[in-house]
């Protein structure tokens, strides 16, 4: 595997907070023989070195040293990454040849204007309800049980308002930059990937829609399995109105709405909207 395939065509990115979906739509963008696909190479190996967040700050003029050290290897069509980054091993050497578009699943919104200024990447922005953002954090054990949970709460709605801004804030002046709703994949998955592998340039195979449709309709909850794709779609929809109380709800819209987003990315935490969302649920069945 020390050969290496050139490139064809802008790498896509697929970038969002963990627990957003990004191993889902990523996972489906990445499938066929034109294609190299790695998952999280940048958070993973910064992670496995520093043992810390994923979701890493930094100056674009000053990448952390791994982050460098990994676009070296991108360049070099190197597959010197751990097994978990790479999701195909029939895309790369001795097993395919020729060109290959790069398609890169990351979860660190912070890092989006140093992925412009070094790869001019289409880049698919994928955000999710804050609430249960929250919810699948806690219920993998990511979560610290002890303290002041509301005031935790609060703490993480800000912290998911501030890198979403970030994003935002590094696409203006790209015009290769698509927002994309959780909640709209899983209420109309295939048509919202229709338009997602549109804006990138490509087609939806018959293969591609028959994995559409195999890995949005399991019957498996997604708490099973934290990198788990298979999943019965709809039911990942404002799971938090039944898990998480008002006032924790209340914590959480506190400290979101304290980062002024545009009108596009801002989610309800009334738990009376759920009344609401289950009418959209039966207009779009």
């Amino acid at each position: 595997m020390g050969s290496s395939r050139s490139q064809s065509g802008r790498p896509i990115f697929v970038v969002s907070m963990p627990r957003s979906g990004s191993s889902w739509i990523g996972s489906l963008l990445g499938l066929g023989p034109d294609i190299q696909y790695l998952r999280e190479p940048f958070t993973r190996t910064y992670v496995t070195r520093h043992s810390g967040e994923s979701m890493v700050e930094f100056d674009i003029a000053a990448p952390p040293e791994i982050y460098l050290d990994v676009k070296q290897r991108i360049q070099a069509g190197s597959a010197a990454f751990r097994p978990s980054v790479l999701a195909h091993l029939s895309q790369w050497p001795p097993y395919s040849h020729g060109p290959a578009r790069m398609v890169i699943k990351e979860v660190n919104p912070f890092a989006c204007g140093w992925f412009f200024q070094e790869y001019k990447p289409v880049l698919i922005f994928l955000t999710r309800h804050p609430a249960d953002i929250a919810l699948s954090f806690q219920e993998r054990g990511w979560w610290d049980a002890g303290g002041d949970q509301l005031r935790r709460l609060e703490e993480f709605g800000r912290r998911v308002a501030k890198c979403w801004c970030a994003a935002i804030n590094h696409a203006e002046g790209h015009d290769q930059f698509l927002h994309v709703k959780y909640e709209d994949l899983c209420l109309d998955t295939e048509g919202v990937l229709e338009t997602v592998y549109g804006f990138c340039g490509r087609e939806m195979s018959p293969s591609v829609r028959s994995s559409v449709q195999e890995l949005s309709s399991a019957t498996a909850d997604d708490t099973e399995n934290p990198y788990d794709i298979h999943r019965n779609s709809r039911k990942q929809v404002d799971k938090w109105r039944d898990k998480l109380t008002q006032e924790e709800a209340e914590a959480l819209c506190t400290g979101f709405e304290s980062v002024q987003l545009p009108d596009a990315y801002c989610y309800q935490f009334d738990r009376g909207y759920a009344a609401q969302n289950e009418d959209r649920d039966a207009a779009s069945g």
